[in-house]
């Protein structure tokens, strides 16, 4: 079990730095976190969603952490191909239920994900619940209250 006050992500399995792109994996929180920072050109974005994938075939995790704090925007039509095609690629992959917290800058919060509230994928009976936060302690709060 998770203590409440210590809502750090200390990574244990497999981690990958890039220049613009963190992966990890943390064994004890059984989350996969991913984190963004600064202006991504669509070369880098493809690579690190190759990168990603990679290592979510590895570890098959059921929750996830997006942090997006740091990167610079996220173009309409990079939003709609996580949203169509790996978000429930990943979820065929994990053949189980996924919980995904995205943190965003607050002055994003709303303008990116308006209207979107909870967002729900259903492959094969298994659902992909995706949420989105403006401070990392509340998602990982959020995680940790999934016992898998």
């Amino acid at each position: 079990m998770v203590e409440e006050d210590n809502l750090e992500v200390v990574p244990t399995g497999a981690v990958y730095w890039g220049e613009k792109l963190y992966i990890a994996f943390d064994d004890v929180r059984e989350t996969f976190v991913v984190k963004w920072w600064g202006e991504v050109n669509a070369v880098e974005r493809l690579g690190g969603y190759q990168k990603i994938m990679e290592m979510f075939c590895t570890y098959k995790p059921q929750k996830w952490l997006f942090d997006l704090q740091e990167r610079n925007s996220m173009e309409k039509e990079e939003q709609r191909w996580v949203m169509r095609y790996l978000l429930p690629a990943a979820l065929k992959l994990v053949q189980r239920s996924i919980f995904a917290a995205v943190i965003l800058p607050v002055y994003t919060h709303q303008a990116i994900f308006a209207g979107l509230g909870e967002e729900y994928f259903t492959v094969d009976g298994n659902v992909l619940r995706l949420e989105q936060f403006s401070y990392p302690e509340e998602s990982m709060r959020w995680l940790d209250s999934f016992c898998l």
